[in-house]
């Protein structure tokens, strides 16, 4: 039990290490570390056989927070076990926040009102110790279990076995990912590949909303997209077939996508996919629409794809 964030084995953890290093996918993570609040999804990466570096949590503790940690303790006795039972103040909040509470991009740093704001939320979330009558019965109990990533598995060994992927090329926002995840999950998708420009399960909003739900669906990231992962999937023989608003757009139901092997890509939710990915996959397909609509959401457009191509 520590009284404030300063022990050095944690630092490399929950205080060096900033959230907008596990935000997407890059080359400059060093640590291959991933911060996770979600109990089901902790749970579920255990099953998994993820390798969990530290635990720390705040001073609430519930009964299932509390059989969570006591199975933490039994499997994994040796990793270093933190609980905040204190105030927590000065600049270690800044460095923590990402971990203990959330986005921090909308506080200046110099600003000093902003910051004993921050400092007010974080601590009142850990400790559960606050006057305001506002925020009484509010605050649930909080754990942070840093994990170890696993090394990301190579497209042409991770299409070997299958048939059916969904390609997310640039999807940023949490609802559209956890979204279009589920229904991979629930249509038995064989794999979900990621590319560099969007998220993926290793930035900690995704992973966590999805919670007991997460990795159950095999995943990897694109290492150079579109060049020669894309040329493997149509050496692996993938028919890739682009979602997106094209002139020369085939109607999704058309007899030719009823393939064998097929990877659906959906794009980035502002500008879709790029010319340079449309142009080399097999279709170009569009979802046939009325009384004016000309586009739907990203993940509205996967599930419909999905349900379409893959159900049989």
């Amino acid at each position: 039990m520590i009284q404030v964030l300063e022990d050095n084995k944690i630092q490399d953890i929950y205080w060096v290490m900033k959230e907008w290093f596990f935000m997407t996918y890059q080359e400059r993570i060093e640590k291959n570390i991933f911060v996770v609040s979600s109990k089901g999804a902790i749970e579920n990466l255990i099953q998994q056989d993820y390798e969990p570096l530290a635990v720390l949590f705040g001073k609430i503790v519930d009964d299932s927070l509390g059989i969570l940690i006591e199975q933490l303790e039994t499997n994994f006795p040796d990793i270093p076990k933190y609980q905040v039972n204190s105030i927590i103040r000065d600049e270690i909040i800044h460095e923590t926040c990402m971990c203990l509470y959330g986005n921090v991009e909308s506080f200046n740093d110099n600003n000093s009102d902003d910051m004993e704001q921050l400092v007010r939320r974080v601590e009142t979330r850990l400790t559960g110790e606050t006057t305001d009558s506002q925020y009484s019965g509010r605050y649930k109990p909080e754990i942070r279990v840093a994990f170890r990533r696993k090394p990301l598995i190579p497209i042409k060994q991770f299409v070997e076995n299958a048939d059916k992927l969904l390609i997310l090329d640039g999807v940023s926002l949490k609802i559209n990912i956890k979204n279009l995840y589920q229904m991979a999950a629930a249509m038995k998708i064989d794999g979900v590949i990621f590319t560099k420009k969007g998220k993926n399960f290793y930035s900690s909003d995704i992973i966590n909303a999805l919670g007991k739900l997460s990795t159950t669906v095999p995943w990897t990231v694109a290492e150079d997209w579109p060049g020669k992962d894309m040329d493997t999937l149509k050496e692996c023989g993938f028919t890739l077939v682009a979602m997106a608003l094209k002139e020369d757009s085939i109607r999704l139901g058309d007899d030719c996508l009823k393939k064998n092997k097929t990877a659906v890509i959906l794009g980035y939710e502002r500008d879709g996919l790029e010319d340079e990915v449309i142009n080399s996959c097999d279709y170009t397909v569009m979802i046939p629409m009325s009384h004016g609509v000309d586009s739907l959401n990203v993940a509205c457009a996967g599930v419909i794809a999905m349900w379409e191509l893959f159900r049989k």
